[in-house]
């Protein structure tokens, strides 16, 4: 299959002290980098699923046939790295085989009753979308069967991530196979995926999602295997936005969850507040912590408004990693509801492709007292199932997106960026465009998004005399937000293809300037000399 036969093997030395986490790695080539796809530096033991024997049939050599890829044993606990790839995986080649049938991975182990097993599958986590592919990514499943061969645990998404967790509290010593394949039965080599298994710390939830600038907040967790029940959250140096939340254990670390920082008064529900005669009073701007505890729990607030004021109502839950799919109102104590919000539309919150979260934003009509309802859109509740709500006026910003993150560029033409644009709360101001520190040999043209606009594409001119190093830039935009100039850094990032036609924009670590081969111009220039024709 064109799109994926470029085959390249590299060796990856680590640093005994490199730290744990993602990275990204590209391919430098003579025409630049790569794209990014990303590599995890983690402690836990590693395998790899062994490559499949091919076996050639004496009678007819054109025939290879591959046989059933062999269970692997393994020790616990540990991280599986693999691949499902087709059956045959000659047939991937043929154009007319977009897709061609995958085998099932499995891996055997040893387990002791009482062992509270976590098996966590990073399938979309590593390759989050696919052009080509119907839903846009590798659909990971999980199986786990014991020594007889019986299906004890599956799963095939964890809440609304397409990638599976099993949490599994072993009845019997023996061994187990855990199993992993395609929903539909694909297979393709960009099919990769991590599996971690063992009795790994794993968080589930955590309260509150958030918690004050320059403050500690107390949180709260549960989960599997975690070494304690809470843990603080010391935002005393940290900036407004999200921070990643893990709990290490030994010589493991948990997942990660965000923990939102922010600079506006916060407040915890109160229970009971599930009518408009029991609503928990707030005084505006605030930020409730809460939870949808049960099913079909309302939470209800009440404020005091005037008329005239503009105010914003926004949920933020599902982008804060809970199951909450939320439902929001604004009510009128003297004539009903005035405005409803089920699912707004966050553009960078790139990995969503179910936008769950409420925002209202609305003018109150008069004096008087109103309230703010939260629900669960599907009646569901439960401790897991917390929110953060902002009631505040409107607080005007903005976030920028530029892409690529890997510029390619050429002395002697225009080289083409994007800059997209996320206005928040109302902000439709014009944004200027510049490159921090303001760099020798570069250039921008077009560097101002106009008032109201959400993208803008402008160009980058280079110096000859640059140097063929990659260079490290850093883009800022500057606007005027309520008199004030405020400047944000633009994230690198990729426009990624989804299923052939939606388009997402997936951040990146870093943005780079390459310089092309000044060589290989060169000798294009001189063929194109001898040839008696301009270099285009």
């Amino acid at each position: 299959y064109p799109a994926i036969g470029d085959t390249v093997t590299v060796r990856v030395t680590l640093a005994a002290d490199a730290a744990l986490g993602p990275r990204e790695i590209r391919i430098e080539t003579p025409r630049g980098l790569s794209n990014p796809l990303r590599f995890f530096v983690g402690r836990l033991p590693e395998f790899r699923k062994p490559e499949p024997e091919i076996i050639v049939d004496a009678r007819d050599p054109s025939e290879p046939s591959y046989p059933p890829v062999p269970t692997t044993d393994i020790a616990l606990p540990a991280v599986v790295n693999g691949q499902i790839i087709p059956r045959n995986p000659e047939m991937l080649w043929q154009r007319s085989e977009r897709f061609t049938p995958g085998a099932a991975d499995r891996f055997r182990f040893e387990a002791r009753k009482g062992q509270q097993l976590v098996i966590a599958a990073a399938a979309r986590k590593l390759i989050p979308y696919l052009p080509d592919a119907v839903p846009g990514w590798f659909q990971a499943t999980l199986a786990l069967y014991d020594a007889k061969g019986r299906q004890v645990a599956y799963d095939d998404d964890y809440r609304f991530h397409p990638d599976p967790v099993l949490l599994f509290k072993v009845p019997e010593d023996g061994e187990y196979v855990v199993e992993i394949k395609d929903a539909i039965y694909r297979g393709r080599p960009d099919f990769v995926y991590r599996i971690a298994l063992g009795e790994l710390p794993y968080m589930t939830g955590v309260f509150p999602l958030g918690g004050p600038a320059g403050a500690a907040t107390t949180v709260k967790l549960s989960g599997w295997n975690l070494p304690t029940d809470t843990l603080t959250m010391d935002a005393q140096d940290m900036t407004p936005g999200l921070h990643p939340l893990s709990v290490p254990k030994a010589e493991m670390i948990s997942n990660t969850m965000p923990f939102s920082v922010d600079t506006l008064p916060e407040c915890l529900e109160r229970e009971p507040n599930d009518s408009t005669q029991a609503a928990q009073a707030v005084t505006l701007p605030v930020i409730v912590n809460g939870r949808i505890d049960r099913p079909d729990n309302w939470d209800v607030f009440r404020f005091e408004g005037r008329t005239g004021q503009e105010m914003i109502a926004e949920v933020r839950a599902r982008r804060l990693e809970t199951p909450l799919d939320s439902v929001l109102e604004l009510l009128y104590a003297a004539g009903g509801r005035l405005a409803f919000s089920d699912d707004h539309e966050d553009k960078f919150d790139h990995l969503r492709t179910h936008h769950a979260d409420s925002l209202i934003r609305f003018t109150l009509p008069a004096d008087g007292i109103y309230y703010v309802r939260l629900g669960d859109a599907q009646g569901h509740g439960g401790p897991e199932y917390a929110y953060r709500l902002r009631l505040s006026e409107p607080r005007p910003d903005f976030e920028l997106r530029v892409t690529p993150s890997c510029i390619h560029g050429i002395t002697w033409r225009l080289n083409p960026l994007a800059v997209h644009v996320l206005r928040k709360d109302g902000f439709n101001g014009e944004i200027a465009l510049r490159f921090k520190d303001d760099p020798f040999g570069l250039a921008l043209s077009g560097g101002v998004v106009p008032e109201g606009q959400d993208q803008i594409r402008l160009t980058l001119a280079m110096a000859p005399l640059l140097s063929a190093d990659p260079i490290r830039l850093c883009l800022e935009g500057r606007a005027l937000v309520d008199g004030e100039e405020v400047v944000r850094q633009a994230v690198p990032a990729e426009v990624c293809t989804q299923a052939f036609f939606y388009k997402h924009v997936v951040p990146a670590n870093d943005l780079t300037l390459v310089p092309e081969d000044r060589t290989r111009f060169r000798e294009e220039e001189a063929r194109a000399a001898k040839a008696g024709r301009p270099l285009s």
